[in-house]
């Protein structure tokens, strides 16, 4: 049996491909896919009365921040004075949810407690007892940046493995 060797255009072999992507596009269209959803989400250090006006508007508000210190994630006496204001919303918005975040820039002790496995779960853990005891719902980790020291953090060639 021969073999008959084809020479296509590589302009048609594209043409044809998205010409089937536009088919595949159309028909998850056509099959009245629900639509989608939208998360509005926001950084505050705290919350100013003025913007009440504008909860509707956020499905979850971050708190910035909390902080890692000797491995551990805390967050001052002052933070958490001013998250105890912002989960207050969740009396007058059930659905809107409160995450904190963890770090920013120039936030240091990350490297230090991810170098180890003690280091991870003492983070780990002590991200969680925060989270219960304020009654929030997430926590969002803002390292900036593993394994670069441009904000004046320690930082190792580990920092992305650890």
């Amino acid at each position: 049996m021969r073999t008959r060797r084809i020479n296509v255009p590589l302009w048609r072999i594209v043409l044809v491909a998205m010409l089937l992507g536009a088919l595949s596009i159309g028909s998850a269209w056509a099959s009245n896919a629900p639509p989608v959803h939208y998360r509005v989400i926001g950084y505050a250090t705290g919350w100013n009365p003025v913007q009440d006006n504008d909860l509707d508007k956020i499905d979850t508000l971050i708190f910035a921040f909390a902080k890692v210190q000797d491995g551990r994630v805390v967050l001052s006496a002052e933070a958490a004075r001013k998250l105890r204001s912002m989960i207050a919303l969740k009396a007058r918005d059930p659905r809107l949810k409160v995450d904190i975040s963890v770090g920013g820039w120039a936030a240091g002790g990350f490297s230090e407690a991810a170098g180890t496995a003690a280091g991870r779960k003492m983070f780990a853990d002590s991200a969680t007892q925060m989270l219960v005891a304020h009654d929030v719902d997430g926590l969002d980790v803002d390292w900036e940046y593993p394994g670069h020291n441009e904000s004046g953090i320690a930082s190792s060639p580990d920092d992305r493995r650890n």
